[in-house]
């Protein structure tokens, strides 16, 4: 019976800004052990992170707007990461100019 030692998952990333799940990075074992490569595949399909860049949704507005992002403060441990409370609005840059009298 031959052993499994090479364990491969496709994982997916959330968007940091609207928390959209996409595909991420396909990742392998590289220790080529049985147990590594289970580790491994027990990943495949779950979300193990946030991206990089923000998704391609969330680019295109920031590319017209503003994005301001809702959170919810009664949840939010760290103010550097607040709890999220799902609400996205988009504010033309001009319009911000505006009200910000700059």
């Amino acid at each position: 019976m031959q052993k499994n030692t090479l364990g491969v998952a496709l994982v997916k990333r959330a968007c940091p800004l609207c928390g959209k799940i996409e595909d991420g990075e396909i990742i392998m074992n590289t220790r080529l052990s049985e147990r590594a490569a289970k580790k491994v595949e027990e990943l495949n399909g779950k979300t193990i992170g946030l991206m990089d860049k923000p998704c391609s949704e969330c680019a295109d507005i920031m590319s017209m707007a503003f994005l301001i992002i809702g959170i919810i403060e009664e949840k939010s441990e760290d103010p550097k990461n607040p709890y999220r409370s799902g609400n996205i609005w988009g504010i033309k840059k001009e319009s911000a100019l505006e009200i910000l009298g700059a």
